[in-house]
């Protein structure tokens, strides 16, 4: 039996940010970042063939590739005082997101009680959020005082709008007490356990990327227990001289167990934020060595992993017996364990789009030194799209 539920239909007028336009303020960026991840989202069905329907919902939107949405049809107009309010809404099927357009959802229908016709109404279909935690906005890995301060007011926003936040401070608490540094938030297991202490069932990933005149924000609603992406938005601001020097002041570093940040007015040395690395690219893949280390367990190299494609992707090496640094001789030393495995599963990782993960191989290490290395590993993603990592010039330190 159909179900007819009557409900308020309510316009939802969000800033729009497409591609080309001009560059925001900071204030502007959070603003428009907050009413993208967490206000809901409702399109017009624009056009059906056979199961598919096309959807006035995009990419600009926060869509998702597997996002579902609940399709209703309009019915009888409810009016109060010759002011009309909304309409009737009879739930006819449910459909998920296959492809993603910038204004445009392509979709297929997973259910229906009635055929889906154009003018239907889609709702995106996602659990409540009860409590979420903010994370610092990255650049290459590293906190700078730009992430840290999005991440501050973003907190504001969301507040603003009836959420349920995570303090900084409580959440910084936590992660001191946990011994894990920002980098542990882009980490499933351990934001996952960060969340069961916090209280909280979803958390706000973003990351920065400097693009010389403007800096590029991308941030995505990602549920803990399954690490489902919910929603996402991205938004680009002006790199006035404050954003610069923001932008430039490191809070945290990526690598684990980096010295501590000299005190304001210290002098900083070391790598520069963005500094390039050794690295390897496909289309949906950039793995960067980070470093090599020689310690008393073997040699130590910490890798890079940034998801660059527009969906959440699980990678592994395939082998470990196509895992190995080479020397200029030839000789290799093997890999023996990688940070990333679950020792209940196999050794997925989940990588987030646009959030940088930092994790480290364990290889043997062989008598004698090179000056430059060779990492050597097929990975494969998925189940079956196989791909062999090479990244040369890698040196110990």
């Amino acid at each position: 039996m159909n179900r007819l539920a009557i409900m308020l239909t309510l316009a939802i007028l969000l800033p729009a940010a497409p591609s080309g336009a001009a560059p925001m303020d900071t204030d502007q960026a959070v603003a428009y970042l907050a009413d993208r991840l967490v206000a809901k989202r409702q399109g017009d069905v624009a056009q059906v063939k056979g199961d598919t329907v096309y959807i006035a919902l995009g990419e600009q939107d926060g869509i998702l590739e597997g996002s579902q949405f609940d399709i209703v049809r309009l019915g009888d107009p409810i009016q109060v005082g010759g002011q009309l309010l909304g309409h009737e809404e009879r739930v006819i099927g449910k459909a998920e997101a296959e492809r993603i357009l910038e204004k445009l959802t392509v979709a297929r229908m997973l259910a229906k009680l009635e055929t889906p016709r154009n003018g239907d109404r889609a709702y995106l279909a996602r659990s409540p959020v009860k409590r979420l935690v903010v994370a610092p906005f990255t650049l290459d890995g590293n906190v700078t005082s730009l992430g840290q301060g999005i991440q501050e007011s973003l907190i504001t926003a969301l507040l603003s709008k009836g959420m349920k936040v995570v303090e900084r401070s409580q959440l910084e608490q936590v992660l001191a007490e946990q011994k894990l540094g920002y980098s542990g938030l882009v980490k499933l297991d351990s934001a996952k356990k960060l969340g069961e202490l916090l209280g909280a069932d979803s958390i706000v990933l973003g990351s920065l990327r400097d693009l010389g005149e403007t800096v590029d924000v991308n941030a995505r609603l990602v549920a803990l227990e399954s690490g489902t992406g919910l929603s996402a938005a991205q938004t680009r601001i002006a790199k006035t001289q404050v954003v610069a020097q923001q932008l430039g002041q490191l809070v945290e570093q990526a690598e684990a167990g980096a010295a501590p940040l000299p005190a304001s007015g210290e002098k900083r040395t070391g790598k520069k934020v963005g500094e390039n690395h050794p690295r390897f690219d496909n289309d949906f893949v950039r793995i960067e060595a980070v470093s090599l280390s020689s310690e008393a367990q073997g040699l130590l190299l910490k890798l890079r992993f940034t998801n660059i494609s527009k969906k959440v992707v699980e990678v592994r090496i395939s082998d470990y017996g196509t895992c190995y640094l080479a020397d200029d001789v030839g000789e290799r030393n093997m890999c023996k364990e990688a940070s990333w495995k679950d020792q209940r599963r196999r050794d997925d990782m989940e990588l987030v789009p646009d959030i940088p993960r930092l994790e480290s191989i364990r290889l043997e290490s062989r008598k004698g030194s090179a000056d430059d290395y060779v990492f050597t590993a097929q990975f494969v993603e998925g189940n079956q799209n196989r791909f062999y990592v090479v990244i040369k010039g890698i040196a110990i330190k």
